[in-house]
């Protein structure tokens, strides 16, 4: 890349404005496992952005998630929450669970002890507007600081008895939509690195 071997590369960092306006860029938008829904990954040193993009993110109903599994600092699980009958394992051992509702009345950061799930202070902000949602979560709410790696995965939920369904996985070879799938797949993003996220490759 012509850069000497005393040269530095900058590290890859973007502040998202959290105003439900949509400026995450091409570089930061992920493919999902169902089509026309887009999930969106950013990151400066403080800071992590998530969004999402697809027709259920207006669906102003209280049974329908969007849902986020994140490593952090303290214990972890492979197993996450159980929303009605639907309970995923997970494809890497998680600290945090965010999850906002698309009724846009509850947002929620849970924190696992190994065992448990408990809901846990979050300091980020939340907008939407129409089909878009994004979220920040600042890394002080995780136990961390950068620069360091983060595993993420995300997905939809929907819990009506009758209607249960899991779709918009990220990364899109995580799972095929349906009902009660298990994760397969995550992105582990470096935070200190030069590569934006969508340079990054699902693992395992």
């Amino acid at each position: 890349d012509g850069c000497s071997p005393t040269c530095t590369v900058e590290a890859y960092s973007h502040t998202v404005v959290i105003d439900g306006t949509n400026d995450f860029s091409v570089a930061e938008t992920l493919s999902t496992s169902t089509p026309a829904f887009f999930g969106y990954v950013a990151w400066d040193d403080t800071t992590l952005y998530l969004g999402l993009l697809g027709a259920d993110v207006s669906a102003n109903d209280a049974q329908r998630w969007l849902l986020v599994y994140m490593s952090g600092g303290g214990p972890s699980v492979a197993s996450g929450v159980t929303y009605n009958t639907q309970g995923p394992s997970l494809p890497f051992a998680a600290g945090f669970h965010l999850r906002w509702r698309t009724d846009n009345s509850y947002t929620d950061l849970q924190q696992t002890d190994g065992a448990t799930w408990t809901s846990i202070q979050w300091t980020g902000a939340v907008a939407r507007s129409g089909d878009f949602v994004e979220l920040s979560v600042p890394l002080t709410d995780l136990g961390l600081s950068a620069p360091l790696f983060l595993d993420l995965h995300m997905s939809m939920i929907n819990e009506t008895a009758l209607n249960e369904w899991t779709w918009a996985g990220v990364p899109e070879t995580s799972f095929v939509d349906g009902y009660d799938p298990d994760y397969s797949r995550y992105y582990q993003f470096d935070l200190g690195g030069a590569d934006p996220p969508g340079a990054h490759l699902p693992l395992p």
